[in-house]
């Protein structure tokens, strides 16, 4: 039996409660995705091939519902919830929200108390995003000390790593105007600036450079490895889905570019 067939099946039976039949369906095409479509592994190599493809069959056969994103949704579902686990008093929309987060006894409480005190779905996609943003709050933490023990529970904590803002390789490109070649600045992500440090740089190409901003511009200051490199401010735009983000990266000089990051 194909995604189609699933769909079908569970469609024809509009005598039965249509909320149960919709979350059973999309359970059993996630199971579908995971276990036939991507040969039962959790996240195949060609995985978003096959759901971008199984997308497009769908939605020309049904209509709309079945974006690639959606189905990534429904493979999550499958991979969450037990089939008698799932609770009718909550809709598909609800699920969604619940699958933002990964912990389970977070996600477990929440779906508790959105059935006790009757959340919308917009309620508990507010509390699910909150809970997101204080794991990520959590991660960037400060502590004091590489590993500093908590009076006598021995608790050990993790220095944060010092992190090396507006630090960038000095790389030889054509100018704008493809007249010269002058130094720039490799600001990652494809993006390189150009004519800061003039025609004769006392710096030699491929240098790694710290930029500072002074009141007469910008000041430059030689630093040795390559591991402070591409590390970035980035402020949060919107939480897309349980492992992806939509963010917002200073890359230095007043550029600000917009990307998605997914956990891995």
């Amino acid at each position: 039996m194909d995604v189609a067939h699933i769909y079908e099946s569970f469609q024809s039976n509009a005598n039965s409660d249509w909320n149960k039949i919709s979350l059973v369906s999309y359970w059993k095409i996630g199971q579908r995705i995971v276990e036939v479509e991507q040969g039962n592994q959790e996240r195949a190599g060609y995985g978003d091939r096959v759901l971008i493809q199984l997308s497009k069959d769908l939605n020309k056969r049904f209509g709309k519902g079945f974006s690639d994103r959606n189905l990534r949704y429904m493979r999550r579902f499958f991979q969450f919830y037990k089939l008698g686990k799932i609770s009718p008093e909550l809709s598909w929309t609800h699920y969604k929200a619940l699958l933002l987060v990964n912990d389970f006894k977070i996600r477990d409480g929440l779906e508790k108390e959105a059935i006790v005190k009757g959340w919308s779905h917009r309620e508990l996609l507010l509390k699910a995003q909150a809970v997101l943003r204080k794991r990520v709050s959590v991660a960037t933490a400060e502590t004091d000390s590489e590993f500093s023990e908590d009076g006598d529970k021995g608790i050990s904590r993790l220095k944060r790593p010092i992190l090396g803002l507006f630090t960038y390789r000095l790389i030889q490109k054509f100018s704008s105007n493809l007249e010269r070649s002058v130094p720039n600045l490799d600001l990652g992500f494809d993006v390189r600036i150009e004519s800061l440090l003039g025609g004769k740089s006392k710096f030699p190409v491929g240098s790694i450079l710290i930029v500072s901003k002074n009141r007469k511009g910008y000041s430059f200051q030689k630093v040795s490895g390559n591991k402070l490199l591409f590390t970035y401010k980035a402020f949060l735009e919107k939480v897309v889905d349980g492992d992806t983000l939509l963010v917002t990266i200073d890359l230095g000089f007043h550029i600000f570019i917009q990307q998605r990051l997914r956990f891995r």
